[in-house]
């Protein structure tokens, strides 16, 4: 798995990531997107646009990989915070 957050040159570093591991025959199942802001939630014109500019990160990010799982941006981490991402990282393995 390949860990990431949908920033400008975290997109970069994991792409060059990616083109390293396939060098090297290393098999990524997939990319784990972390600290998505979702745009229900935004309480601000600030986090609503840059709930828009990860959504076009994501969206690269989506492009790269075939099997991508979205980690919400969360307050704090609960252990229900911890049962949504655990299920969200392994959805297609349940």
């Amino acid at each position: 798995m390949a860990v990431c957050i949908p920033e400008n040159l975290a997109v970069y570093q994991t792409e060059k990531l990616l083109g390293e591991f396939k060098e090297h025959d290393i098999v990524v199942r997939k990319i784990i997107i972390n600290n998505v802001i979702q745009k229900d939630v935004c309480d601000s014109k600030f986090m609503l646009k840059k709930a828009e500019i990860q959504r076009q990160y994501v969206e690269k990010i989506k492009n790269l990989h075939n099997s991508v799982a979205e980690i919400p941006l969360f307050e704090e981490i609960t252990e229900e915070n911890l049962i949504k991402i655990s299920r969200e990282i392994f959805k297609d393995e349940i």
